[in-house]
């Protein structure tokens, strides 16, 4: 038997678990911005909505346009 062979396995690099560490961050706090823009995105949908039946369709392209302009 070589010395390789017989030194005890580890669990994991610490630069493997830095890294893993990293994306996990990563995705966390991607997840968190997608959340948000489709939370902006209903809001707008929201606001357009309500405007129109508030002033009428001939008003939904001055209100998809500030709807834009705020996202």
């Amino acid at each position: 038997m070589t010395d390789l062979e017989q030194q005890p396995q580890t669990a994991q690099p610490v630069a493997e678990q830095s890294a893993e560490s990293t994306i996990t961050t990563i995705a966390t706090e991607a997840e968190g911005v997608i959340k948000k823009g489709v939370e902006d995105l209903e809001a707008a949908y929201n606001f357009t909505q309500h405007g129109v039946d508030l002033l009428g369709p001939d008003a939904k392209s001055e209100l998809l346009t500030l709807a834009i302009k705020f996202l």
